[in-house]
């Protein structure tokens, strides 16, 4: 805007002083000659954005799919630029461009039976008009005496009462399937899990997870085995993976940095873990009727304490 300015003042100093001119546009005349001086050429934060607008735009040209947070990822890994997400936001904004979300497809089960699809019955609306009607979770850690304990805990939305719990010494998914079994056959109610996750220790991200297995084939079959597992909770109607992405190599918002994901911060799948995934959707629905019976074995696996569960 005030560069505009500038050039208004330059048509008119034939007709106008500088200082008058200056002093109906509000710039300083010391503002105005300096801009004058180096009239036709950028200044060093023009110059900048110049610089990482074609890097941007380069990245954009061979992932078109990636939002501004995989290019900021991107830019450090490749150029060994480090900047903040809405420095790319802006980036992308002045080049007009976008990021592309894939539409999802119908997952194909391979199979011809039926299944329930459960609403979204909370559809965050917490208050409850009864007791046992609405019931969340969630897990936290406990220090004590130099040693991490973790407490899961269900609460009853009607009152604000913790109506089931599980404490451990290790963090491992059963932590939060076993007091949800406990609480689903005590009132018959559904239950999901609302995150979990297996890293590894061996490749990506060398900020490992919140547990992971020593390798990614291990890391592989670990998941497997608690897929198929949960299929054995009877009122466990589903367990969410979390998450997609690896999550990015400079932190999260919160701090975390963890090799978690199906894909690598380049966006790479982890091969062995992807296949287990597609593997097991052939045979969810089986093994939730019975069918079939679980055969993966359980493998040792840590928490972020280094001790193995």
């Amino acid at each position: 805007m005030i560069r505009e300015m500038y050039a208004e003042i330059q048509k008119q100093t034939d007709k106008h002083s500088v200082s008058e001119l200056c002093e109906i546009y509000g710039v300083s005349r010391s503002g105005y000659y300096k801009w004058l001086k180096r009239a036709g050429q950028l200044n060093r934060y023009e110059k900048t954005h110049k610089i990482l607008d074609s890097y941007v735009l380069d990245i954009h040209s061979h992932h078109p799919m990636m939002g501004y947070r995989q290019i900021r990822d991107k830019l450090y890994l490749e150029f060994g630029w480090i900047v903040s997400d809405p420095t790319v936001w802006k980036s992308m904004k002045r080049l007009r461009i976008h990021g592309y979300t894939r539409r999802r497809k119908a997952a194909a089960t391979g199979t011809n039976l039926e299944h329930i699809r459960y609403a979204n019955v909370l559809n965050r609306k917490f208050k409850a008009e009864k007791p046992m009607q609405k019931i969340v979770t969630d897990v936290t850690y406990i220090k004590h005496n130099g040693k991490w304990y973790y407490l899961a805990g269900y609460l009853d939305l009607f009152n604000n009462e913790i109506v089931e719990w599980e404490l451990s010494d290790t963090f491992d998914n059963f932590l939060v399937m076993k007091p949800a079994e406990r609480l689903g056959k005590a009132t018959g109610m559904p239950m999901i899990v609302g995150e979990w996750h297996i890293g590894a220790a061996d490749s990506g991200l060398d900020f490992g997870a919140l547990y992971y297995a020593e390798t990614q084939a291990l890391r592989a079959q670990a998941i497997r085995y608690y897929l198929e597992q949960s299929t054995q909770a009877e009122h466990l109607v589903g367990i969410h993976y979390f998450e997609y992405n690896d999550q990015p190599y400079l932190g999260r918002f919160d701090g975390e940095c963890y090799n978690i994901g199906l894909i690598d911060v380049c966006n790479r799948p982890y091969p062995l873990v992807v296949r287990e995934f597609e593997d097991f959707a052939r045979h969810m629905y089986p093994l939730l009727e019975g069918l079939e019976q679980p055969t993966c074995q359980p493998v040792p696996i840590w928490d972020m304490s280094r001790k193995q569960i």
